[in-house]
């Protein structure tokens, strides 16, 4: 059973929860009372609001008549508010609808994001997670207390608790989703199947309600431009006519999927590394290798497969005279561009420190010109 299985697993027992759990149940908490007490405070009374988190965290969607512990739940819950206040320097107070724990500033954020994902995801990568905090923004028209467009790194931890629930609960959820290389925002209807950490971003894993197969894609969490669905209407209306039945689904073996690589084909790369190049490779790249030789420890060869040529073509620039590529007439045929980038390569080839980086050059030019005149 996967980390993020086991952990939605122990929300559905009533034993004693370890400390990160009560961690993890008060991080839900402060998520759910910024947005249902601090920011709408005639939408959710403190009774309301103890009622749903009790059945958000107890409830087993499994066994609808699984009953909520109700003997000293306040206290209980209380007491984890008050654990996560200390932890990190926040305050929830449920009877003046307040909720202070600086919700715009990333550096007061990432701790808390960092701590919920680390709980219950199966991988974590802190330069993605800073990505999503940096570019996720305010879109609702209300401007009670935030502007439209304001970067807003508390919406990240929102919508990452919000997305748990409903994969715990099989909800489906609308929101609004525009393409990382696009400006046009479109309403997806998406059943929540995960969460994860891949290629320097934190995405959502979810089946598409929206197309008649029902494809699973993965939507990039700071491209999301707002929530059109509530999560306790979509809750309560749920609980009513009955959750949905379990979609099989093990992330490892998604990642050996074509939906996980795009549709796109798997290479093998065999590349060479000097100096310090692969002590820097590991702990910048989040990519399943093997070394293939291992000559010194300023001379190693690495063997590794991606499905992304932008990714692999980053990674050979970035090292340039310390790395090289095996096999290099084969790079010609894994290129698929849309348009040159030769502006984002250097312009003088003739050097012998940068052979490397020029043949890709090369190859760019090549393709693009082959591709320009096919038309």
């Amino acid at each position: 059973m996967a980390k993020m299985e086991r952990a939605l697993h122990e929300r559905g027992t009533k034993g004693n929860l370890s400390r990160e759990e009560q961690i993890r149940h008060g991080i839900e908490q402060l998520a759910i009372a910024w947005k249902y007490v601090h920011q709408n405070e005639n939408r959710m009374k403190v009774k309301e609001f103890g009622n749903f988190i009790a059945e958000l965290n107890y409830l087993n969607p499994d066994d609808p008549e699984s009953a909520v512990p109700a003997s000293d739940i306040n206290r209980h819950f209380r007491n984890i508010r008050i654990l996560v206040e200390n932890k990190f320097d926040i305050m929830i107070n449920l009877q003046q609808s307040q909720v202070t724990w600086n919700p715009g500033r990333e550096d007061k954020v990432y701790p808390i994001v960092e701590y919920y994902l680390k709980s219950f995801g199966d991988n974590y990568d802190a330069n993605a997670v800073h990505l999503l905090l940096k570019n996720i923004s305010y879109t609702d028209s209300d401007e009670t207390f935030y502007k439209k467009g304001q970067k807003l790194p508390g919406l990240a931890l929102y919508y990452l608790v919000v997305f748990n629930f409903a994969i715990k609960f099989r909800i489906p959820l609308r929101f609004n989703f525009r393409e990382l290389m696009g400006t046009k925002t479109s309403e997806r209807y998406v059943l929540p199947l995960s969460l994860a950490c891949r290629n320097g971003y934190v995405d959502l894993i979810g089946v598409d309600l929206n197309e008649e197969k029902k494809p699973i894609k993965q939507f990039i969490l700071s491209c999301i431009e707002g929530l059109g669905s509530d999560l306790y209407d979509e809750f309560q209306k749920a609980k009513k006519r009955g959750f949905n039945k379990p979609v099989e689904f093990d992330y490892d073996d998604y990642k050996k999927t074509a939906e996980y690589h795009f549709q796109r084909p798997m290479h093998e790369y065999t590349v060479q590394m000097f100096a310090h190049t692969y002590n820097h490779f590991c702990h910048s790249y989040l990519i399943d290798h093997e070394i293939v030789e291992k000559k010194n420890d300023y001379d190693i060869t690495v063997k590794f497969k991606n499905s992304d040529w932008r990714t692999v073509s980053q990674i050979l620039m970035n090292y340039a005279g310390y790395i090289s590529l095996k096999d290099e007439k084969e790079i010609s045929s894994e290129i698929n561009i849309e348009g040159s980038p030769k502006d984002k390569l250097p312009e003088n080839c003739g050097k012998k420190e940068f052979p490397l980086m020029c043949r890709i050059r090369n190859q760019y030019e090549r393709m693009f010109q082959q591709k320009k005149d096919s038309k």
